[in-house]
């Protein structure tokens, strides 16, 4: 599929029905001539909801489809944003706005972003079994239960990708897990929120695997897990999460080679009713050495770029380096959690997935986050495609568990 923005119909039911056994690839520009040469990246090919297109951030779409893409069985979506969908109909319409599924599909180079769903899982709802969801992001999605994302009931895996600035109430701001074997691994969830679960809320006998993962700075606590639900963490980072890392109300949690804020049993991890903790050993509880970010404010209000669904925040007091705050986070406005992922920058100015012009953020004091581990040997650059050394080496390097499989982290790894 070629670059540019597609609607599935005029009609709130009309979707992108995905074929079963059939693969959809977006990303060209037309001179290509092998699949390998398309430019998800640049050449954006969006499936958009917004029938009218006429959105202003969440408002106006009131004719919006209520599911922008559905998938069919064995099927696979790669090199695709997904926006706009707004499923606030009746079960089933209520949700999944930019893509549900109840059947097993691969997801891969996709982006999820300015969906809602009055239910479950703004940018994905899904039931079905052994799905892949892998190299993408999911940012500046709502619902009532898991704003990015929805899990249940059976197995499924969410591989090295990006859960930002989504929102739900009353929980799973980054993603709800109801599935029996849910599976999280070398994933960034910052800037979520929710009134329980602002990254994770495990739930109703849910059980998860958290691996290489790191969660940071969502509100309220990183990981909820309740009603009988069970949660192994190794190899993950939990940090400057509200007043609580991780919570258990009427639950189990298992936690092993990780850096918890406070200790792995310290004030910031609680049990409620007949919930346990367990150490698996390894776990540390030092600063892990982010690289940090920087402060600024802002000095216009935010522009819309439609035909890309990113925004560009400007301040004409910073001295960037093009392309050296890509991948990392902003969080616009420091007087609320969300985060955005940074797409690229000038010297100037940055882009970010989603739509944030009703946001007056002109004067406004806003924070970059970076959340890779300082390392002497090095870190990975990858906006400039180099390697950075730092004067400082983060504790949590090399105290993982070393029976790891190093292939789980995300490349450049080993």
């Amino acid at each position: 599929v070629a670059a540019g923005t597609y609607i599935p119909g005029t009609n709130r039911t009309d979707t992108f029905q995905l074929k079963s056994w059939v693969g959809l690839y977006g990303g060209f520009n037309g001179t290509e001539n092998t699949r390998d040469q398309r430019d998800w990246t640049n050449n954006l090919s969006i499936l958009s909801g917004d029938v009218l297109g006429d959105d202003v951030g969440f408002s106006n779409n009131a004719e919006n489809v209520y599911h922008v893409v559905t998938s069919g069985t064995n099927t696979g979506i790669d090199g695709f944003t997904m926006r706009s969908g707004n499923a606030n109909g009746s079960n089933p319409d209520n949700c999944g706005g930019g893509l549900y599924a109840t059947a097993k599909f691969v997801a891969r180079n996709c982006v999820y972003c300015g969906n809602v769903a009055s239910y479950g899982g703004g940018g994905i709802y899904d039931s079905s079994a052994d799905s892949l969801v892998t190299d993408s992001v999911l940012c500046g999605n709502s619902a009532g239960y898991g704003g990015g994302l929805w899990w249940g009931p059976m197995p499924k895996q969410l591989r090295s990708c990006v859960i930002a600035g989504n929102a739900a109430h009353p929980g799973g701001g980054g993603m709800y897990n109801r599935s029996r074997y849910g599976q999280v691994i070398s994933s960034t969830l910052s800037g979520n929120l929710a009134s329980l679960g602002g990254g994770v809320l495990n739930d109703s006998a849910g059980v998860m695997q958290l691996l290489n993962c790191t969660f940071s700075d969502n509100r309220s606590v990183a990981v909820a897990n309740a009603n009988s639900s069970a949660a192994i963490m190794t190899n993950c980072v939990f940090w400057r999460n509200s007043t609580l890392e991780i919570f258990n109300i009427g639950s189990t949690s298992e936690v092993s080679h990780c850096d918890v804020f406070g200790g792995w049993n310290g004030i910031c991890v609680s049990n409620a009713g007949a919930s346990t903790t367990t150490d698996g050993g390894g776990n540390i509880h030092g600063d892990p050495l982010y690289l940090g970010g920087t402060n600024g404010i802002w000095t216009t209000n935010p522009t819309f770029i439609n035909d890309r669904f990113q925004s560009l925040l400007c301040d004409t007091n910073a001295s960037w380096i093009a392309n050296e705050l890509q991948g990392e986070f902003v969080q616009p406005d420091t007087n609320s959690v969300l985060q955005y992922l940074i797409v690229s920058n000038s010297a100037a100015s940055l882009a970010v997935w989603g739509d944030l012009q009703t946001n007056t953020l002109n004067g406004r004091p806003y924070r970059i986050h970076d959340y890779h581990l300082q390392s002497k040997a090095g870190h990975w650059e990858s906006g400039m495609g180099i390697w950075t050394n730092d004067a400082v080496t983060s504790p949590c390097i090399d105290a993982g568990d070393p029976a790891s499989v190093y292939t789980n982290e995300s490349a450049p790894n080993g």
